[in-house]
């Protein structure tokens, strides 16, 4: 595709345009980064988008951007669906295909390839409880057809390839199918029966059909391990759901599809040991479906939108949940679909490996999240060794794996929608990231994020792979202890990390826009006062091999930026076939944003004040100063409410309002001030704000009255606001007055008169600041030592008024 379409697509012109003005002065172009990396040409199972993006860096924001926004308009919104019997005639209709795929494989072959399927991602070093060899079978009460025995890969790959595949369903349309379920039955009295597998009130139910149901009563119902019913619609309470309910294991014999559709409740989900459960499938289409209420889920493998040899799904539509589960699970597929959809609430989930958006071998797994700040763990289970024995492989968070060199891997994605706080932790592989053959997708719409990882993370590719990390709003963080990190490949391959606004913290050992081994590597960030920090190659660097290099690109668009690294603020670099460049521009404010302004001249003082006192930045600094022009306009009026209303003020931003008010009105404001120290009852906030701004607005016509206040009795508080007060006013008519403060026993005192004597730069000073710059305190001799070399800069006989 030509580089101008990509810019159609997703990216902003400012990084096209800085893009090929960091390759310009390097004789490239932005489309020469690419040229073909598909070298292993034998490798089984190869996907075409995967193929794409790894000949072209700069599709990967684009295909992940498209992601974001096709799912947002179908399955966070499902449209109307069809009722209960609609559901059931679909539930029929998945069981009979899957049976006739079945029938069509033999049951030798079935077996094989659910065996292998079910232990494929299973470490023989640390087998984790319910991934055992068998386990799909045995937690279902059938024999294990035979035992163990290892496979060699090449024979792998001709038993995987043996799946002819079934296409996904409409995932959008089921789950407004499930949403419509339980409408039928919501009147419906509750019939008194003993249903195996079921405890509690039920409506109705059919152990005869090919699909058996129950629909569950409004009261709290429990739904056992081996529970017959295929379909289960509960209206309402808070149930209990027991090992392996929601999951489907095709050659178990009990059927090819399960789902559950649970209206109302915190409900607990509880599958122990047993595997595939909570919208899991081994050959099969599971769905569970949660309408509302504060979930917890807890599985081991295969589990909570887990798809292998065909389509796990798992929405939960509304609640604050938690879920937790082993290997293969939240959002995995490998040949299948795994989905998980959480609508909204504030959810912690956390997986071992191989889950949150992991695509495996002809997979496609998804995580989508709605509004909410969640949490996303991955890891502490499976030792990365040798090379990082006490990290953790994640391969999580949006996550591709291939099986090298013989088998390509699928498509992982993880997509966060709203402006929720995020906090991502993926120790080894993970948050955009892939390994051969694979595509890893992470997308996070907005909020303040925080993603940490140990390595190969955050819009990385990794041998034949492609990973691309989106944050399109925001003041994140970004930390990968260990590179290649944060848009960055590592032989034959690509990784793209966009962050969009935000003031943002990247730090990682290598990595932003680091190619190694003929890779290819972007990364962009479009604005805010940010810090980069590499401690060893990145920000635009490549490395050679084979006798040819690669390209890496780091783009900084505007703004006051830190760096530890190659690159500098404002500047341009590059070096052999990559680059670098930091725009100096300033980010305009987010229109969206911007406060309007209103009609300040309508509004009674009260109500002005509110709004002149507020936090003046951003999109809403141009408000503020209307507002506050307009009480100063108002002169005598705002002065008086003032100091009627506010004299007694503890808030910094009303300080800041009320001196620009008294100082625009400076005639009629230092009248006022004098008369309320001349009444002499002003005591605590009111008479330290009365000298405080009596030294701002009177300034020397306020001093002589200001320097009567001071007594060598006077109260700590007060001494240090009159000596402040005097600073400010700076005559060198007051040093003879502040002196003798310098001998007070108390610190805070004398540290006021150093800095006040400071300000005042007279040479009349001099001898009683070398005596405090040998004080005992900190802060007494830091600001008199500050305070002498102010008095040298001053001239030692020129004062600063």
């Amino acid at each position: 595709m030509p580089f101008a379409a990509l810019v159609l697509m997703f990216l902003p012109p400012e990084v096209t345009n800085a893009a090929e003005e960091a390759l310009l002065p390097l004789g490239m172009t932005p489309e020469s980064m690419n040229f073909e990396r598909h070298w292993s040409t034998t490798v089984a199972m190869p996907d075409s988008l995967v193929l794409s993006v790894l000949s072209d860096v700069w599709l990967l924001p684009a295909v992940a951007f498209d992601l974001l926004e096709s799912r947002r308009a179908c399955t966070l919104a499902p449209g109307p669906g069809g009722g209960f019997d609609e559901l059931l005639e679909f539930l029929r209709a998945e069981n009979l295909r899957f049976e006739a795929v079945a029938e069509g494989l033999g049951a030798e072959l079935v077996d094989s390839l659910s065996l292998v399927l079910g232990s494929l991602w299973a470490e023989t070093d640390t087998v984790l409880p319910g991934m055992e060899w068998g386990a799909v079978f045995s937690c279902r009460g059938r024999a294990v057809p035979w035992e163990y025995s290892e496979i060699h890969p090449e024979s792998l790959s001709a038993l995987l390839q043996k799946w002819p595949g079934t296409p996904s369903p409409n995932f959008s349309e089921i789950i407004a199918l499930a949403v419509s379920a339980p409408d039928r039955w919501l009147d419906s009295p509750t019939i008194p029966a003993t249903l195996p597998g079921v405890e509690g009130d039920a409506v109705a139910w059919s152990l005869e059909d090919p699909v058996p149901w129950v629909v569950g009563g409004s009261g709290p119902n429990r739904y056992l391990q081996g529970c017959p019913f295929a379909l289960i619609v509960d209206l309402g309470g808070d149930d209990f759901y027991g090992p392996g309910v929601g999951g489907v294991v095709g050659a178990a014999g009990r059927g090819f599809v399960t789902m559950v559709v649970d209206r109302a409740g915190n409900d607990t989900w509880e599958s122990g040991n047993c595997p595939v459960a909570q919208g899991g499938a081994v050959l099969g289409f599971a769905c569970v479906v949660d309408m509302g209420g504060d979930d917890t889920y807890r599985s081991s493998g295969m589990s909570q939108g887990s798809g292998m040899l065909g389509h796990g799904i798992l929405v939960d539509l509304a609640g604050d949940d938690s879920h937790r589960a082993t290997i293969h699970a939240q959002g995995a597929g490998t040949l299948g679909s795994g989905l998980l959809v959480d609508a909204s609430g504030d959810d912690m989930r956390r997986v071992a490996s191989y889950g949150q958006g992991f695509g495996g071998p002809r997979g496609w797994g998804e995580l989508m999240d709605g509004d909410g700040h969640d949490v996303y763990m991955a890891g502490f289970c499976l030792p990365h060794e040798p090379l990082l024995p006490r990290d953790n492989r994640a391969m999580s968070q949006g996550f591709g794996m291939g099986l090298r060199p013989f088998i390509a891997g699928g498509i992982g994605a993880l997509l966060d929608y709203g402006e929720g706080n995020d906090t991502y932790r993926a120790e080894v592989f993970g948050q955009g990231c892939s390994y051969w053959y694979a595509l890893g997708i992470l997308v996070d719409e907005g909020g303040q994020d925080v993603y940490s990882s140990a390595q190969y993370s955050q819009g990385t590719g990794i041998h034949l792979s492609a990973g691309v990390l989106l944050d399109l709003s925001g003041d994140d963080q970004f930390v990968s202890r260990n590179g290649p990190a944060q848009g960055s490949a590592h032989d034959l391959s690509t990784g793209f990390l966009f962050d969009g606004e935000g003031s943002d913290v990247f730090v990682t050992d290598g990595g932003q826009g680091l190619a190694l081994t003929n890779s290819a590597a972007v990364f962009a960030d479009m604005g805010g006062n940010d810090m980069f920090a590499v401690r060893n190659l990145g920000q635009g660097q490549a490395t050679w091999a084979r006798g040819s290099s690669g390209s890496g690109l780091f783009l900084s668009m505007a703004d006051n930026d830190r760096y530890l690294g190659a690159g500098g603020d404002s500047t341009a670099w590059g070096e052999e076939y990559s680059a670098g460049v930091d725009l100096p521009a300033v980010s305009p404010v987010d229109p969206e944003f911007i406060e309007p302004v209103g009609d300040p001249a309508s509004l009674a003082l009260d109500s002005l004040f509110s709004v002149a006192s507020e936090w003046g930045v951003g999109g809403n600094a141009e408000r503020v100063t209307a507002h506050l022009n307009e009480m100063v306009a108002r002169g005598d009026e705002s002065v008086a409410y003032l100091l009627a209303e506010h004299l007694d003020s503890w808030d910094g931003l009303e300080h800041r309002a009320i001196t620009a008010v008294l100082k625009g009105n400076r005639n009629t404001s230092l009248a006022a001030l004098l008369s309320l120290l001349d009444g002499g009852e002003l005591s605590g906030r009111r008479f330290s704000n009365t000298v405080s701004w009596l030294g701002e607005v009177g300034m020397d016509e306020a001093r002589p009255v200001i320097e009567g206040l001071l007594s060598d009795t006077m109260p700590t508080g007060m001494a240090v606001t009159v000596i402040r007060a005097l600073g400010g006013i700076g005559a060198e008519a007051s040093v003879p007055v502040i002196l003798p403060f310098a001998s007070w026993d108390n610190d805070l005192v004398r540290r006021e008169t150093a800095v006040c004597l400071g300000k005042i730069a007279s040479p009349l000073a001099r001898e009683t600041l070398e005596t405090l710059a040998s004080d005992a305190k900190l802060d007494v001799l830091s600001a008199a030592r500050r305070a002498l070399e102010l008095l040298d800069e001053a001239g030692d006989g020129l004062t600063t008024r």
